[in-house]
């Protein structure tokens, strides 16, 4: 996801950078103040993740830390480094990155109960890189995230990622372009089936009146 950042070293202008979230890092709350308080020590999370961290095209590739019961994050680019060379500390960037992934839901959700006619519908990473500036990918954190907020949304039942897209499941109630077929494929219980039960209980309540004589 994109948006505006500023990334300084050793400050001389306050301008702002295009930057681009690669991945997400939930801290302990212990690391989360370790990076706070002593940001230039190094930080194992950082050295697991330095393929996400680069600049290409006047874009900041960079890592988002965030810590539990903080609303507040850390924007990383380490430059091949163990520590952070380029950081913002962001206020209130768990909200953010939450709006967005709402956004997001808000599109995926759209385009799948306008268009299904099954009931299912898949949304590609690529698409949603195209129209929203949102990046995805399996095991960065922002999909997570996305899976969350997808599952908040009363029409999807069920939602998970195959390969490079969003799958989702959907209420049927919700879909507008329903086909026929889709409809009348949905699992009914026959009259028989639905006496199943009955009888069943009837025939258990006979073999125990013969063993142990007449049940109240």
């Amino acid at each position: 996801m994109k948006f505006k950042a500023n990334f300084v070293e050793k400050p001389g202008n306050f301008q702002m950078d295009d930057c681009q979230i690669e991945k997400v890092v939930e801290l302990t709350h212990e690391e989360f103040c370790k990076l706070k308080i002593t940001p230039m020590e190094k930080q194992p999370f950082i050295t697991e993740n330095k393929s996400c961290m680069y600049s290409r095209d006047g874009i900041l590739h960079c890592l988002l830390a965030l810590g539990p019961n903080s609303n507040d994050g850390i924007l990383i680019d380490a430059a091949g480094y163990d520590y952070p060379r380029l950081a913002a500390y962001i206020p209130g960037m768990r909200d953010i990155v939450n709006a967005e992934m709402d956004r997001a839901a808000d599109f995926i959700v759209r385009q799948g109960v306008e268009n299904t006619g099954s009931g299912n519908w898949c949304v590609y990473f690529e698409e949603l890189e195209e129209k929203l500036g949102l990046t995805i990918r399996e095991g960065s954190g922002l999909d997570t995230m996305l899976l969350d907020a997808m599952a908040r949304r009363p029409e999807v039942a069920e939602v998970e990622l195959i390969g490079d897209c969003i799958d989702t499941v959907y209420y049927l109630d919700y879909c507008k372009n329903l086909e026929e077929q889709a409809v009348d494929d949905i699992p009914q219980l026959s009259q028989e089936r639905k006496a199943e039960p009955f009888d069943l209980a009837c025939e258990a309540h006979e073999e125990a009146e013969q063993v142990i004589g007449p049940v109240m």
